[in-house]
């Protein structure tokens, strides 16, 4: 099916005129996170936490890729993935489970590794100064937390997204943005194991939910070929879970900030 034909029908279904199908791109980068989490008790008292700083002990990389399906005069619609992983070690702060001791009394490193995958759809709409887009999409985080080669714990959820962005050229090659979003978890679970782990069990967590901030500065190397670089505020608070034999998983907080330069190439 050709890029006129597409056009035609998307023209059909969207209800306005559709000049042609919109540029594609793929883009490749390497991450640098920092690590911000915390878990408090039902009372609020803080249980644990784990830290890690830019540039140190965790990284990663991401993996981007936009399809535009219309483009007019007033705008474009389109379609976006990313995949990002990270790993890493974080400082954990905290306590040995059964001791009366408290926060501080215990000191080692964990070894992360997150993963999180979008799919979303795009409308954005060009102005004269600059351009404004919303979208809407579903995604999926699985969070590993080794707490010691023998206690683990994996966070997993599906979670859907709505957001809004917004760009502005300031010169014919160099584009600043920023964006934010809201995230809310479908069914999020934790799975204990390990043989230093209190219990074996995947706990249902309470409610879920987060958002991000963003900042990409954008610089068109060629009339195809970009580099990207891109600062993330990432949150998401995790309400206490069910318990089990006596355990439950407290209610915690991640405020995780990225930074990612990437390469991109559009056609």
């Amino acid at each position: 099916m050709n890029k006129a034909l597409i056009a035609i029908i998307l023209s059909a279904m969207y209800g306005y005129a559709v000049e042609s199908v919109g540029s594609r791109e793929l883009s490749v980068g390497l991450s640098t996170v920092k690590i911000d989490y915390s878990e408090r008790s039902t009372r609020g008292v803080l249980l644990d936490d784990e830290k890690s700083d830019f540039f140190g002990k965790t990284g990663g990389a991401r993996f981007e890729y936009k399809a535009g399906l219309t483009t007019d005069k007033s705008g474009t619609l389109s379609i976006g993935a990313r995949y990002d992983v990270s790993r890493g070690d974080s400082d954990y702060t905290g306590s040995l489970i059964g001791s009366t001791q408290g926060y501080g009394s215990y000191k080692s490193t964990t070894l992360n590794t997150i993963h999180d995958l979008s799919l979303w759809l795009d409308d954005t709409r060009r102005y004269e100064l600059l351009n404004f887009g919303l979208y809407a999409g579903l995604g999926y985080r699985f969070w590993s937390r080794e707490l010691s080669s023998s206690q683990k714990e994996d966070y997993k959820w599906p979670y859907w997204k709505v957001g809004a962005h917004f760009d502005a050229d300031l010169t014919s090659n160099l584009n600043i943005g920023f964006g934010g979003e809201y995230k809310g978890a479908f069914s999020p679970k934790m799975k204990a194991y390990g043989s230093s782990s209190p219990v074996s069990a995947t706990f249902n967590l309470g409610k879920t939910n987060g958002y991000s901030f963003f900042v990409p500065v954008r610089y068109k190397i060629t009339k195809n070929i970009f580099s990207k670089l891109e600062y993330t505020y990432d949150y998401w608070k995790i309400g206490y879970s069910n318990e089990i034999s006596g355990f439950y998983e407290p209610d915690s907080k991640t405020k995780n900030q990225i930074l990612t330069l990437s390469v991109g190439y559009k056609w």
